[in-house]
């Protein structure tokens, strides 16, 4: 399997932020529609690392998005 997404929820984003613009990573600041502002960041595989806020409990969620390889050229991806 291939890790395609990372979403990591927090109740600090800022520090968040931060801390993985510091590992490397160039974050943007996006919002898609009415949706929440996030950042995202596409790595050097091609996988893209997001950072939302949430209203959730301090430990917040994480959220992985896994694509595989099915035959042929083809593959299956799926989001939990």
């Amino acid at each position: 399997m291939i890790n395609d997404l990372i979403v990591l929820c927090t109740d600090r984003l800022g520090t968040c932020r931060d801390f993985y613009s510091g590992l490397g990573p160039t974050l943007v600041r996006e919002q898609h529609g009415t949706g929440p502002e996030h950042y995202a960041a596409t790595l050097a595989h091609g996988a893209v690392l997001e950072l939302y806020p949430t209203g959730r409990t301090a430990t917040g969620y994480l959220r992985l998005g896994l694509t595989t390889p099915v035959g042929a050229g083809a593959t299956r991806a799926c989001s939990f």
